[in-house]
């Protein structure tokens, strides 16, 4: 019964970052594990078709930067590479902080009556 306000894949993916980051050991670097399978993904697709935008899931390389998008944005210093790496603008980098912290608050206030401490 939680409530889902975006594309149901894109959701779970920030579900699934969000609770990496916060809640396990080494959570960034398993997301960022994560991301790279989306990247891999990606360079199957030659030609894109029209089925690939119109899906119920975000193409995988939109995945892959969203992702990391989200731990840089957790430790912007600790993960300042990240976004050298893959060319982020200096605006997007900015807004991955505040992305992140606009994420990670809603998740966690939505899971707030679910979570034991």
């Amino acid at each position: 019964n939680i409530p889902v306000l975006a594309k149901e894949e894109d959701a779970a993916d920030a579900f699934a970052t969000v609770l990496l980051i916060e809640y396990f050991e080494q959570g960034q670097e398993i997301a960022i594990s994560a991301a790279d399978l989306f990247r891999l993904e990606s360079h199957d697709i030659v030609h894109f078709e029209t089925s690939d935008f119109s899906g119920e899931h975000s193409l995988d390389i939109q995945r892959y930067y969203s992702t990391l998008c989200k731990v840089y944005g957790s430790a912007p210093k600790q993960y300042a590479h990240l976004i050298k790496d893959n060319a982020f603008s200096p605006e997007r980098a900015e807004l991955c902080i505040e992305d992140y912290e606009y994420i990670s608050q809603s998740w966690l206030n939505v899971l707030e009556p679910y979570i034991k401490k």
